[in-house]
């Protein structure tokens, strides 16, 4: 049976968009870009503020609005259908101090077949978790030894899971080239052996 690893923001979920029509449009009523504007990411620059101030709005909102943020729908589905032919955990990049919303919200959603959460912590000024071990998601799968196939929205976990010989799918996102839309992924994810 093949594992797959799964990343939860932005690929189980749209945390993103959502934080941005949700929050951000709302707290910047000036802002003159849209969700599609975001090609980096942390999209600081294009919103014209810090770093730091971009990742304060974006765990404000993980705080107070992630046991309402809805699965991806379309992942949910594929997941009834064809979730129990693989082994499955996710991996995301969290900070610490949210990591347990991710978690819940995670187990409450796809719990049914992702029975192991892990996250790599995002770095934050508070935080030192980062220091002890796993600082990427690299890391952490080097470590695993068992992953199959990641799916994620960020290249340069895509490329260093490649490297390591791991099959991959780029789902993509206004900040990232070369990715396949999610309804794509989920195509080929059931012709796989």
């Amino acid at each position: 049976m093949l594992t797959i690893v799964w990343d939860i923001d932005d690929v189980l979920n749209n945390l993103m968009h959502e934080w941005f029509h949700k929050k951000w449009l709302l707290e910047h009523p000036n802002c003159h870009c849209g969700y599609k504007d975001l090609t980096i990411n942390p999209p600081h620059e294009i919103l014209k503020v810090t770093k730091e101030e971009y990742l304060c709005s974006l765990d404000e909102f993980r705080m107070s609005e992630m046991m309402n943020l809805q699965p991806n729908q379309e992942v949910l589905s594929w997941f009834e259908e064809h979730g129990k032919k693989y082994r499955h955990l996710a991996l995301t990049a969290v900070p610490g101090s949210t990591a347990d919303l991710s978690a819940f919200w995670l187990i409450r959603h796809f719990g049914k077949w992702i029975r192991s959460f892990n996250f790599v912590p995002s770095e934050r000024a508070s935080d030192c978790s980062s220091l002890y071990y796993d600082r990427t998601k690299y890391d952490f799968l080097k470590w695993l030894e068992k992953a199959d196939i990641l799916i994620d929205d960020n290249s340069i976990n895509i490329k260093s899971a490649q490297e390591s010989g791991i099959t991959t799918y780029l789902v993509s996102r206004p900040w990232n080239s070369g990715g396949v839309a999610l309804t794509e992924v989920l195509r080929e994810l059931t012709t796989v052996k």
